[in-house]
């Protein structure tokens, strides 16, 4: 008696088939990731001249100063200077000891990680994978990203944390366990916190953050774990500013 192998080879080519699409996938990822990561840098050599005024030296110059300041041994941050400029990234700054070409690179680097988690975040948002590839696509030609990624500025660590934290919301809703849960508010309110107290301006999206997480999460495991219990430190750095503007 013949047995008929066709299931099996049917099976074979699906499994092949879709192992090819998930490669091809990658590979387009992988092209934009190295665009975004070439348009950056041709950016920051393009407009590239010894003194660097060209690279928003006037805001680094207090990044610069409190830098020192960290170096000097005062991590009070008790200085007025923090009040103008939140100390997370004058830190990332004296942690690559005051080199300017170097924080450049580096801030290239964390820039043209926010093109990849565009993709997951985008995943995670149920698109399709034409789509999260498009809204990656868009992260890497974003004439805004490329200018500010390729200059003396605190948004690329910025607005880095704050995708993780946006990341990590998505799968905070989605946590079936409560333990998972609780990790994953853990981390999103950690990364907003990070965010917030390298550029300030985050801090306006926790409350529409618990609101989401409150109304989207498909189930009640981890109640509670929510981004907006982990505001401390910079709502203290926002009322000394406050206190600051009205003296």
């Amino acid at each position: 008696m013949q047995i008929s192998h066709k299931p099996s080879t049917l099976g074979s080519y699906g499994c092949s088939l879709a192992v090819f699409e998930g490669l091809m996938i990658r590979l387009r990822l992988i092209a934009i990731i190295l665009l975004g990561l070439m348009l950056r840098v041709s950016y920051a050599a393009t407009i590239y001249e010894s003194s660097l005024l060209s690279y928003s030296l006037d805001d680094y110059v207090l990044y610069h100063l409190g830098a020192e300041i960290i170096l000097g041994g005062d991590l009070t941050f008790s200085n007025d200077l923090f009040l103008m400029r939140p100390p997370l990234y004058p830190l990332f700054v004296a942690a690559l000891g005051l080199q300017p070409l170097m924080i450049m690179a580096v801030n290239i680097l964390l820039a043209t990680v926010i093109i990849p988690l565009s993709y997951l975040l985008s995943r995670e948002l149920r698109m399709s994978e034409g789509l999260a590839l498009l809204a990656s696509f868009i992260v890497a030609m974003d004439p805004t990203s490329i200018k500010y990624s390729s200059v003396l500025v605190a948004e690329p660590l910025a607005n880095l944390l704050l995708a993780l934290s946006f990341l990590t919301l998505i799968k905070l809703r989605g946590a079936e366990k409560r333990l998972k849960a609780l990790s994953w508010g853990l981390m999103s309110g950690s990364f907003i916190v990070l965010s917030a107290l390298t550029r300030p301006a985050a801090y306006l999206l926790w409350f529409p953050m618990a609101l989401w997480t409150a109304f989207a999460r498909r189930t009640e495991a981890g109640g509670g774990a929510t981004p907006s219990g982990h505001g401390r430190a910079p709502c203290i750095w926002i009322r000394r500013r406050l206190a600051m503007d009205e003296s």
